[in-house]
């Protein structure tokens, strides 16, 4: 679950403070399958080295954070977790939302924050996990940062393939 709290100025001008949630189940994101191809196809279109994006790809990331404030969007009551059309109606006439929304502009890696704690964990857990198990090119190892290569590797190097060790021993001689 995705908690912050925020202050922004409601329409009569008066400085308020706001605390929204947001979270997604697993049988929502099963009734939203084509999420997952939709960020899939975005993350491919978006990697590469640093740069701006085009003003069509800024309204594809915006289509979809859209979508997915508006199905992990709710209401905590006690310890149930609410989610109506009247709730996210109520949010989303509000000056809160518009700040919640464009706070994504200001700090682009709030994103990857929101994604890792709206989702189900055991769900990102085990994404993770097939991540990490895909086969790197030795080229790819070379490339990563240390940080990568150590979550991707471990830093054990007896537990290492053989493209691993070559990769690092490569990585060091080239340091």
């Amino acid at each position: 679950m995705y908690k912050e709290e925020f202050p922004y100025t409601n329409f009569e001008g008066e400085t308020v403070v706001e605390e929204v949630y947001f979270n997604l189940t697993k049988m929502e994101l099963a009734e939203n399958l084509d999420l997952r191809e939709e960020f899939l196809a975005l993350q491919t279109k978006l990697q590469g080295d640093k740069r701006e994006l085009t003003e069509p790809e800024i309204m594809e990331v915006l289509a979809l954070l859209k979508r997915l404030v508006r199905l992990s969007y709710g209401k905590k009551d006690g310890k149930k977790f609410l989610k109506t059309d009247e709730a996210f109606a109520e949010f989303q006439g509000s000056g809160a939302h518009d700040e919640f929304m464009y706070s994504f502009f200001k700090d682009p890696e709030k994103l990857l924050k929101f994604l890792n704690a709206t989702f189900p964990q055991d769900l990102l857990e085990e994404a993770q996990k097939q991540a990490d198990e895909k086969t790197h090119t030795i080229d790819e190892l070379i490339e990563m940062s240390q940080e990568e290569f150590d979550r991707v590797a471990g830093t054990d190097p007896t537990k290492w393939s053989k493209e691993q060790m070559l990769a690092a021993f490569k990585r060091k001689s080239a340091a």
